[in-house]
């Protein structure tokens, strides 16, 4: 996901934040804060707290309004904030490179625009189709298509740069595999607790399919 752990360094370098570190460590990491997991609280639900917690920062807040939620607005736009905002980093901060970069595009803000912008297309476009149900089928998978399918383009395109790199294996398809696989390492891992949890439901739902119920490792 080059090493995983120098990838999380090359690629993600907001400070104090590491970001996807697993082994022993919570994602992303924020010194005495732990994400999603605290005790007997389900994600991303914690009162008073807003999510991911970075004291002061707000994530994208909207007093009295629920996440992703706001009336009339799309999501993450808020109008002259970025997402998440953090005064003076992008998210995440790779130095003069946007995220993905497809390059003149900021993401996910493209005023008057749906992201991520394909022009004329939905995403993931299926005519007639809510997002992510496919009925009886997985998602990510649109049989034959990458996603998000912009041709010839991998997904976030950063020259070179594959995310996260697995040495030969491409994201979010791994043959066999359950995604983004780190071999003996669930993700991310509260153990017990499915992900995100709300007791009774799936997430998201397609009737008869949990996700990511036995879809990671």
């Amino acid at each position: 996901m080059i090493s995983y752990e120098s990838a999380c360094e090359d690629l993600f370098e907001i400070p104090s934040v590491k970001w996807p570190h697993i082994s022993g460590v919570k994602w992303p990491h924020i010194s005495g804060v732990k994400w999603p997991h605290i005790s007997g609280v389900k994600w991303p639900h914690i009162s008073g707290v807003k999510w991911p917690h970075i004291s002061g920062v707000k994530w994208p807040h909207i007093s009295g309004v629920k996440w992703p939620h706001i009336s009339g607005v799309k999501w993450p736009h808020i109008s002259g904030v970025k997402w998440p905002h953090i005064s003076g980093v992008k998210w995440p901060h790779i130095s003069g490179v946007k995220w993905p970069h497809i390059s003149g595009v900021k993401w996910p803000h493209i005023s008057g625009v749906k992201w991520p912008h394909i022009s004329g297309v939905k995403w993931p476009h299926i005519s007639g189709v809510k997002w992510p149900h496919i009925s009886g089928v997985k998602w990510p998978h649109i049989s034959g298509v990458k996603w998000p399918h912009i041709s010839g383009v991998k997904w976030p395109h950063i020259s070179g740069v594959k995310w996260p790199h697995i040495s030969g294996v491409k994201w979010p398809h791994i043959s066999g595999v359950k995604w983004p696989h780190i071999s003996g390492v669930k993700w991310p891992h509260i153990s017990g607790v499915k992900w995100p949890h709300i007791s009774g439901v799936k997430w998201p739902h397609i009737s008869g399919v949990k996700w990511p119920q036995n879809f990671w490792c």
